[in-house]
């Protein structure tokens, strides 16, 4: 098993950080460069701050 964005306290169970800023960003970018300018966002209530960094590449995107 692995979890991925959130720490999980099990000795047993290994984990994956990455940069959620960067990353949201980047997929931004891609959907852009695609041609998409229609980009929701869909998540659970403790996503906030992954909703912050999705409203920020947005409207570094000017889509904002």
């Amino acid at each position: 098993m692995v979890a991925m964005f959130s720490a999980v306290k099990c000795a047993h169970v290994d984990t994956i950080k990455c940069d959620l800023q960067s990353s949201i960003e980047k997929a931004i970018e891609c959907f852009v460069a695609n041609g998409h300018t229609r980009i929701g966002f869909a998540g659970e209530p403790l996503t906030k701050k992954k909703q912050e960094h999705y409203k920020e590449a947005m409207y570094k995107a000017g889509l904002i």
